[in-house]
């Protein structure tokens, strides 16, 4: 498990795109863009769907649940609320549930709370919550919720 991040060190200042992001964390609720016109998903929020360009977007709540794509072990702290947390995992995680009708699969980065030891490609995710000194920011984490089989790791 990564060390502390210190979230007093930093001001979070969610902006009119993420705000509603924002919002689902405090709620303890995934989720990512939806386009209202096309029903196309995509992470991170942005103003306006890529597929059709449609600025009809909402929020698509998805269960939480995901599988890690990717991952990168984070050794070297680029900012000072990170410092003390070193090393922790970066993770890609695929969201099944909000995979597109196309098979476009959404994927949305966040830090795993297990050690680089226990990641793997592959594994099963599910979303965490942690609150910080501002009540109204709630930071998503992520953590191993099973086991799979096909998974790979770095070599180490």
């Amino acid at each position: 498990m990564p060390g502390t991040i210190h979230w007093d060190r930093v001001k979070i200042v969610p902006n009119y795109d993420t705000k509603g992001w924002w919002e689902a964390n405090k709620r303890r609720e995934y989720v990512v863009n939806h386009c209202n016109r096309c029903g196309n998903r995509w992470f991170p929020p942005l103003p306006a769907c890529h597929k059709c360009h449609s600025m009809d977007v909402g929020w698509f709540t998805t269960a939480g649940k995901g599988v890690i794509y990717s991952y990168v072990v984070v050794v070297q702290p680029i900012f000072a609320h990170f410092a003390d947390a070193v090393p922790y995992v970066v993770a890609i995680i695929e969201l099944p549930d909000a995979n597109n009708q196309d098979g476009y699969a959404v994927r949305v980065a966040g830090v795993l709370r297990d050690d680089e030891a226990e990641v793997a490609i592959g594994l099963p995710v599910e979303v965490d919550w942690e609150k910080t000194n501002d009540p109204e920011i709630v930071i998503p984490f992520w953590r191993i919720s099973g086991t799979a089989e096909n998974t790979w790791k770095f070599p180490g």
